[in-house]
Parts: structure tokens; sequence; C-alpha cells
């Protein structure tokens, strides 16, 4: 397993995050000294997710002026398959586990302000077409509290993403753990789902700490 990079947080809006890339990997002392928001990029929490579930990568992801972005991504050196999203790229809010669970946690408003941006064109059979269906899946994340990529970005895989929140109920960002259709088979569904569940409750707490 192995980290793609370091991404230093330097501010933070009420849904939202502005970044710089920092490619160094911190010193202890460097670690010790930053603020809960960083040492979030020293990426201990994706570590113990992929372990738990052996994801072909897991993911933090955030909200940036209305878009998402992958923040973090840890992959597993173990697998042979690579999954095709890297740091900084824009986040999929209509087909990706973490996208919809970003965009599922904003103000309505800003949802209905965001919705006619997004780009329906299917790309599997899955894949959802319309801003109706978005929003009855909205509905469902929001119920259960994480999203499901049911093979809707490519046939081959599936992806689980949980929201991230502030102490004040704010959205701070999501996590995600993907793999193959073989690997999130069904019936392991419900457990790669608590412990994706697992880490974004551990992130929370580093942010009141």
């Amino acid at each position: 397993m192995r980290k793609t990079a370091a991404l230093t947080i330097t501010t933070l809006a009420p849904v939202g995050v502005s970044h710089e890339y920092d490619t160094h990997i911190p010193t202890k002392k460097q670690q010790s000294e930053s603020t809960p928001e960083q040492r979030i990029t020293d990426l201990n929490f994706l570590q113990t997710l992929m372990e738990e579930t052996h994801s072909l990568s897991v993911y933090f992801g955030v909200i940036d002026n209305d878009k998402g972005y992958f923040l973090e991504k840890l992959s597993n050196e173990h697998m042979a398959i690579r999954t095709k999203a890297i740091v900084g790229a824009q986040v999929d809010f209509v087909h990706a586990g973490i996208g919809k669970a970003l965009l599922a946690n904003l103000p309505d408003e800003k949802i209905q302000a965001i919705m006619p941006t997004l780009d329906f064109t299917p790309i599997t059979a899955h894949s959802i077409l319309t801003p109706e269906l978005l929003y009855e899946e909205i509905a469902k994340i929001r119920k259960r509290g994480w999203s499901f990529n049911d093979s809707e970005d490519d046939e081959c895989m599936r992806s689980i993403g949980v929201p991230v929140f502030h102490r004040d109920g704010r959205l701070f960002g999501a996590v995600s753990s993907v793999g193959t259709i073989v690997q999130f088979v069904d019936k392991k569904i419900d457990k790669l789902v608590e412990r994706t569940i697992s880490c974004a409750r551990a992130i929370e707490k580093e942010l009141v700490n």
C-alpha cells in the first residue's frame, strides 16, 4: 500500500475547502504540530479502511466551489487492477459513490443549483439517467447515511461513500471504499458499509480534537 501524495489543507469554508498540493511526506514533528484537518492527509484513516475492507482504493473527497474533488487516494498495491480516479480530479456527482455522498449532504438550495450542471449521459446500463432519479437516490442516501455506486460508472466496479461532518453539522467531506463486483458482492455490502462508516466517524472525532 502506498501514499499517492500528501496534501496540505490551508483554509476551510462552511461547505468546502481550498487546498494546495504538497508532494512531500510530513515528518512526525510536522504531523504533531498540524491541525486536525491537516492530519487527515497523513492517511492513517484510509490505511485502516483499506486493511479492513481489502478495497482496490480508498478515497477522501471534498466540495470546493460547488464541485467535488478527490483530495486523497490510497491504492492497494497487492491488487493487479487499478482504479482510475486520481488526486485532484473532479468527482462525478451522478455516478460516483463518493460524489453522491457529497452531493446528498449539501443544502437543498445548493443541490438545486448544481443539478442543471450535471451530465446524465449513461456510462453503463446501471447509470442514473435523470435528475428525478438522482433526487430519489439523494433521499435514500440521506435516510440511510451512505451512498452506493452499483457499477454506475464502470461495469466491473462498485463503491461505497460516507459523508464526514464537522461537529456543528457542516459537511467536511466524504470517504469512499472502491472494489470490483467480485470483491463487493451483495452479501459483503453491509460489512463494507459498516467499516466505511467507522472510518468516517473516526475522522469526525479528529476534527474536534
